[in-house]
């Protein structure tokens, strides 16, 4: 029975940082929490309820977004729930590719062609998060989603509070892009592109639409470049945040969306943002050293750093890249001019690769003025070296863990990528 005095009240957005951090679990060594991430940037980014997550399956991509079918939707046409399809942006709050990562990460666990959802319970069965050891066979539960989602919110890692965790829910990730859309201004339509449509104000202009969104060929292209749109929006408002704060204690904090506010740079600017990122992966345009969005904070709870943005010609989160080479004979053969270009092309290819790798390495430093710098581990604050750290500072990428000015444990460093102890080494 529900109270007299009962008010219904929507889910609290989740904030960017929190976003963010949750780009940076993506990556992590830990399968299952790279698996519960991947969720959550998939009800951010896609604008979508869980349990049509569990529903969905991939269908094809391009330069900018991803597709994706629901078996079923929530709507009944003629008794029947139908299937739909949805687009969400490649591209997150980080400014990184997300999606070669996702794609590997949906893909874990799973036998053939099995689609039937997205992600698997955890073993041994009714475990904590912290127990957790593998992939069941068997879809997870929106409440099990749940639980496991609370304990990963709680650690140390993110910095959350147990009563802001308390105020999560799924939907939370759902409000986000709307949120980002209303910070902009969009209009109607583009409100209801993205995914605004629970908003009251907006129900004549929804049933208005209705029939020309229907038989529209450009809905999911138009719902895709909007999303798109703010999440580039967003992902400058925090770097403008960051910029004019920089100075000040509350740099390390995740801002308020009302603070973000000022931020939410013109139309034109996240537009352009957007032909930038697209351009950079079909080029294959990697910088010679990742960018940071964010500076490395002086808190204990550190943002890992903006990544090289995965290309063609880059090595993915699930292989290696295939770069063609001469063959020996012709190599022999050919002028010295062409062997010198061939040999810069290699060599190119393999710096954009080396830089990748050393922007992928997970890292974790303990506490203390003789702390150490040590490989991620495959659990939460344990080390390659097998050490188990007591809330450590938590990073990704070889120039934020340079930043802390820590040395490398000396049995970590030696699990440390070729290219990254060649990087510390000045060779």
């Amino acid at each position: 029975m529900v109270d007299s005095v009962h008010v219904e009240k929507q889910a609290i957005p989740l904030r960017l940082r929190t976003w963010h951090k949750l780009e940076d679990l993506l990556f992590t060594a830990n399968d299952l929490i790279s698996a519960l991430s991947c969720i959550w940037l998939l009800l951010i980014l896609g604008v979508t309820r869980f349990i049509h997550l569990q529903r969905s399956h991939f269908t094809t991509e391009s330069d900018w977004w991803i597709e994706f079918m629901t078996s079923m939707g929530k709507s009944r046409i003629r008794g029947l729930r139908r299937p739909f399809w949805w687009r969400m942006s490649r591209f997150g709050v980080s400014g990184r590719d997300l999606w070669p990562r996702m794609r590997a990460v949906l893909n874990m666990g799973k036998a053939g062609e099995d689609k039937t959802f997205l992600l698997r319970d955890f073993l041994p069965s009714r475990c904590k998060l912290s127990e957790a050891k593998m992939f069941a066979t068997t879809a997870m539960t929106d409440a099990r989603f749940r639980r496991m989602s609370d304990a990963m919110f709680l650690s140390p890692y993110f910095g959350l509070s147990e009563s802001e965790v308390r105020t999560i829910t799924s939907y939370s990730g759902r409000r986000v892009l709307p949120t980002v859309a209303e910070c902009m201004e969009l209009t109607i339509p583009e409100h209801l592109r993205i995914g605004g449509w629970t908003d009251p104000s907006f129900k004549v202009e929804q049933k208005r639409m209705s029939m020309p969104t229907r038989y529209s060929e450009l809905t999911l292209t138009n719902s895709a470049h909007v999303k798109t749109e703010a999440v580039q929006a967003a992902r400058l408002s925090l770097k403008g945040y960051i910029a004019a704060h920089s100075s000040s204690t509350t740099c390390d904090q995740d801002p308020t969306w009302d603070a973000l506010r000022t931020y939410v740079p013109a139309r034109n600017i996240s537009q352009k943002a957007i032909k930038d990122h697209i351009d950079s992966v079909v080029n294959c345009s990697l910088p010679a050293a990742p960018q940071r969005l964010l500076p490395v904070p002086r808190s204990s709870h550190p943002l890992t750093a903006v990544v090289a943005k995965s290309g063609p010609c880059a090595v993915g989160s699930s292989g290696k890249s295939s770069d063609s080479s001469n063959d020996d004979d012709l190599a022999g053969s050919a002028s010295s001019t062409t062997a010198s270009d061939s040999d810069d092309d290699r060599s190119e290819t393999t710096k954009l690769e080396e830089d990748h790798e050393c922007a992928q390495v997970e890292w974790l430093a303990s506490k203390g003025a003789k702390g150490h710098l040590h490989l991620s581990g495959d659990s939460f604050h344990t080390t390659a070296c097998q050490r188990c750290l007591n809330n450590p500072e938590i990073g990704c990428g070889m120039y934020t863990a340079e930043a802390t000015g820590k040395p490398w444990s000396p049995r970590c460093f030696k699990k440390l990528p070729a290219a990254a102890q060649r990087l510390l080494s000045g060779t």
